[in-house]
């Protein structure tokens, strides 16, 4: 009983507002910049960004350095965002100027900072592409998301997407939207027919969030205008299982005073709901899952104006919320420590606390927050890791197991969040360390968290999926 009620409880975020428990300053007064961040199956931390021509930065769970990688050669490197591949590779995307302009790079990377391999997309010389967003499929591919446009002017620009190989060959890419105006895409998912882009476009006088199809050979089909957020400019967001996209979304770039607005749409366009910030100062940069399903929010607050002084003067600093799966607002936290001016990275841990990453304009921060319930998921050691994709799920979760010296049996067991088995079975005789099976729940499994637990005779690792 005293392990169910273990795992029970590390499944949930307490609705409480939570703790700081420590930050870590990088980079002083180097400009640098941390923008998405993270946890590998391994446990270990990495951190997109940009400092010192470096890009991408790995921590350990009390925030110490490990090691940072950037492409040789190449100045004013940007990463806005990395993902952990199926086979544990981390891979990073963003740009460097190559020459008069800028260049898409993508570049995998293992455990150590050493490249796999580096990619320099030069795609147009007489122009310059920007990367945002990278998305792994179930085939190993990947889809690159971000805008085209002018050498020196991102505001006139096309939303670009880029789909390439497991080894970074290129195979299709495909543009959208006026080069007069702002566009540009986020993120990427597949919805069993086409390709969906959550991207923000500038059209009929206004930009807006919109959800753009892309067919598997690359052919433009089409897109959905979300007009009820008119005027609204497209912040980060995630694929949500059914194909649709969860993000923010701001207006202070066309209304004043500056609303935040939390969205969720499905794979159509179509707003499945919506949630304003109460705070009308408040803007919203990030926005992840928990394993309950609830929302983890961050941005920044204008917290004061002084007499005569432009609202959008202010000074500001970071927030963080907490919403339920309805929108509905759990918890506000304001970061005041640090002199810390924004939030650009959220995500729950594996030991259910919150790691986000932030700062000012010269310095990197991450900031990590619990409860005080002080109970921890059991992570994956040296001698068995687990990785799941994609989590949340609807139809079947993939996990990758690697253990160590072969062991004679590795039992495979998925409980729900009750603490009853659902699912049961061990694999003997493996001729490799490295084993990959899936999971497909039937019709009548409910919604909601289970915990995947992989034993062997001497290690077990467990991971909490989100069944959709």
């Amino acid at each position: 009983m005293t392990t169910l009620l273990t795992i029970f409880t590390t499944c949930f975020l307490s609705s409480s507002i939570p703790s700081l428990q420590w930050s870590t300053e990088y980079f002083p007064y180097l400009y640098s910049h941390f923008t998405e961040l993270i946890q590998a199956s391994t446990g270990d931390f990495y951190i997109s960004g940009w400092a010192s021509d470096q890009c991408l930065f790995k921590v350990d769970d009390q925030g110490e350095l490990l090691w940072s990688y950037g492409l040789e050669g190449y100045g004013n490197q940007r990463a806005y965002d990395l993902l952990e591949l199926s086979d544990g590779t981390i891979a990073v995307a963003g740009e460097c100027k190559n020459n008069s302009h800028y260049s898409l790079f993508v570049a995998k990377v293992d455990s150590n900072g050493q490249p796999v391999w580096e990619r320099i997309y030069d795609i147009n010389p007489e122009r310059s592409e920007y990367a945002y967003g990278i998305n792994e499929f179930p085939d190993g591919n990947m889809m690159v998301c971000g805008s085209a446009g002018s050498l020196y002017l991102r505001g006139g620009c096309q939303a670009y997407v880029m789909y390439i190989t497991p080894s970074g060959d290129l195979i299709w890419d495909g543009y959208w939207g006026n080069n007069s105006f702002t566009n540009f895409a986020l993120k990427a998912t597949w919805n069993g027919e086409c390709f969906n882009i959550l991207a923000h476009g500038t059209d009929e006088g206004t930009g807006a969030p919109h959800v753009l199809w892309f067919s598997p050979d690359g052919t433009y089909l089409g897109r959905e205008r979300i007009n009820a957020l008119a005027s609204y400019y497209t912040g980060t967001g995630f694929p949500n299982a059914d194909a649709g996209f969860t993000f923010t979304s701001n207006s202070g770039y066309a209304k004043s005073p500056q609303y935040a607005i939390l969205a969720c749409v499905d794979a159509d366009g179509k707003i499945a709901w919506m949630t304003y910030v109460e705070d009308y100062m408040t803007k919203g940069i990030c926005v992840t899952q928990t394993s309950t399903g609830d929302y983890l929010y961050g941005g920044d607050e204008i917290y004061y104006v002084g007499p005569g002084q432009p609202w959008w003067m202010g000074d500001s600093r970071g927030v963080l919320y907490s919403f339920n799966e309805l929108g509905e607002e759990l918890w506000y936290l304001p970061v005041i420590q640090d002199e810390c001016e924004r939030l650009d990275g959220v995500i729950e841990t594996f030991s259910g606390g919150i790691l986000a990453c932030g700062g000012s304009s010269v310095d990197s921060y991450l900031y990590y927050f619990e409860d005080n319930t002080g109970i921890e998921e059991s992570p994956s050691s040296s001698a068995v890791c687990l990785s799941v994709y994609p989590n949340p799920f609807s139809n079947s979760i993939f996990m990758n197991i690697r253990t160590e010296n072969n062991p004679e049996n590795v039992q495979i067991t998925i409980m729900d969040i009750a603490g009853r088995t659902v699912y049961k079975t061990t694999i003997t005789e493996q001729e490799s360390d490295l084993y990959s099976t899936c999971w497909t729940p039937g019709a009548e499994a409910p919604n909601g968290c289970y915990i995947i637990t992989v034993t062997t005779a001497s290690a077990t690792a467990s991971i909490s999926c989100l069944l959709l």
